[in-house]
């Protein structure tokens, strides 16, 4: 085997390895909604918070949101809410756009963010628990956590984290 051979069989097994990583870096929320919340018979409610692709933009090209969005879509109830977008903006027919973040959290069975939208920050604990009926939070970029600790009762999941806890 001359050298570029292996050369080359190298960077596809590298090529191989980032495109799995990315994918799983990106998907890896909707396999956490699915491992805790799908049940037969039922579409469960997910809240997703943020569309674009990251804060101050109007961008959903790459939209990690819009990629967990599309998977979801088939076995959930999609209500999702960025403070950037309006409906027009959105040609994902597969989810309810609401205007107002807290209308698209009420009743649901997870929550999910996904930029790290300033107003997300914000929210208080207490409304958050009052208004889903599950207990699921995916942040991954730890939006909530600065502001207050989750209710023992509450799982919460984040990027770089094992497991829900």
């Amino acid at each position: 085997m001359c050298s570029s051979d292996l050369v080359h069989k190298l960077d596809n097994k590298l090529f191989t390895f980032f495109e799995s990583s990315s994918r799983h870096r990106k998907l890896w929320p909707s396999k956490i909604a699915e491992q805790n919340i799908l049940t037969p018979n039922q579409k469960p409610k997910v809240a997703v918070w943020g569309l674009t692709y990251k804060k101050n933009t109007k961008s959903t090209k790459n939209s990690p949101a819009l990629v967990n969005i599309s998977k979801l879509a088939a076995n959930f109830k999609i209500y999702a809410h960025d403070p950037a977008l309006s409906k027009s903006d959105l040609d994902q027919t597969e989810m309810h756009f609401t205007k107002d973040k807290m209308e698209a959290l009420e009743g649901s069975d997870c929550l999910i963010i996904f930029t790290d939208w300033d107003e997300y920050r914000k929210v208080n604990v207490e409304e958050i628990q009052k208004l889903m009926k599950g207990n699921l939070i995916i942040d991954p970029y730890r939006i909530l956590e600065n502001n207050f600790a989750l209710n023992r009762d509450r799982k919460s999941t984040r990027l770089n984290s094992s497991h829900a806890n």
